[in-house]
């Protein structure tokens, strides 16, 4: 499938698709309170000139996408498993906000460090995209992770 929409900011610079994301969720609060100048017009866009854009749920975003002329933003995750689930979907450019993710440990547990360079070995040799492709696979398709 074609599309003249490649990236975040080729959907900023054109009217005709419409976007938006959950109200109240973290990514319209990355929008809400970005310092990047594109995002916060966005923002503008979603939540002032076009305030129809936000979805209370994110079922009812990918209805809207699959409605048509609306792209909706969520977890890029969320987004491959729902690509994979739904052919009508796709998804378009690279993570504009890529998140990181942590894991909680007690106050003051000696072994925060270890941990969190285990995280970041696991990301530099890719093994956590890895992980998640393989993740995505098996919630689609119901098979053990193990």
């Amino acid at each position: 499938m074609n599309t003249p929409i490649q990236t975040v900011t080729d959907l900023a610079s054109q009217t005709r698709i419409k976007y938006g994301t959950v109200k109240s969720s973290g990514i319209s609060g990355f929008f809400k309170n970005t310092d990047i100048e594109h995002f916060s017009k966005m923002w503008a866009q979603m939540s002032e000139i076009q305030p129809s854009s936000m979805v209370d749920t994110t079922e009812e975003g990918f209805n809207k996408v699959n409605e048509g002329n609306y792209a909706f933003f969520w977890d890029t995750t969320v987004n491959k498993y729902k690509t994979i689930e739904d052919c009508d979907l796709m998804e378009v450019g690279p993570p504009f906000d890529p998140k990181g993710f942590g894991i909680g440990v007690p106050t003051g547990a000696t072994y925060t460090e270890e941990l969190s360079m285990a995280i970041l070995k696991l990301s530099d040799t890719g093994r956590l995209n890895e992980m998640e492709n393989k993740y995505v696979t098996i919630l689609f398709t119901g098979q053990s992770f193990w």
